[in-house]
């Protein structure tokens, strides 16, 4: 956490804004009671803005009393800080859950799209979790998208935000700054 957030200082220090860097949590670490206060000292000791901090949940890891993990995540929404539900369609969330999940992102898990090409079934699928994510207000980014064919398949299907190595392998911290004031606007493949 530490690391991300000096990250996102050092982006902010060179006048990238907008850029969300992404962690993420355990259930475990996020229901520890000094959590929130925790990640505040961070986020206050460095200097950043909450708003460019995004903590990633694995929905595999949502088993258990989701009142008190509601709680916690309102907490870390009122800060500003995202929230996104990872590997999608891995867990044991249940599609009625998802309604009552305080998050503000939902990432398809790279196991439906590596099929979209190949599965009628996995692109209905694929297209209807798309459509239940937009009609309950939350933003959708599609992981581990390798392919052209991919990419397209998820444009048709109204998944405008991806993920994967079709649009960068991992890289530096320098390769990223200069990613960034590259395609500032939006990357085009």
């Amino acid at each position: 956490m530490l690391q991300a957030c000096k990250f996102i200082k050092e982006l902010e220090d060179k006048d990238i804004d907008g850029i969300k860097v992404a962690v993420n949590i355990s259930i475990i670490q996020l229901l520890h009671k000094d959590f929130t206060e925790q990640l505040l000292k961070i986020i206050e000791g460095i200097g950043i803005r909450p708003e460019n901090l995004e903590l990633e949940i694995t929905e595999s890891n949502l088993i258990g009393n989701y009142q008190v993990i509601n709680e916690k995540l309102d907490g870390l929404k009122d800060m500003g800080i995202s929230i996104s539900l990872d590997d999608f369609g891995t867990g044991y969330s249940s599609l009625a859950r998802l309604e009552n999940l305080n998050i503000d992102v939902l990432k398809i898990d790279k196991s439906f799209i590596d099929n979209i090409e190949n599965s009628d079934e996995e692109d209905v699928l694929i297209r209807s979790i798309i459509l239940l994510a937009k009609q309950l207000e939350l933003e959708v980014v599609a992981e581990g998208v390798e392919t052209h064919e991919q990419r397209e398949s998820l444009i048709a299907g109204g998944c405008n935000i991806m993920q994967g190595y079709l649009f960068s392998r991992p890289v530096t911290k320098a390769k990223v700054i200069e990613f960034i004031k590259k395609y500032k606007g939006g990357v085009s493949l």
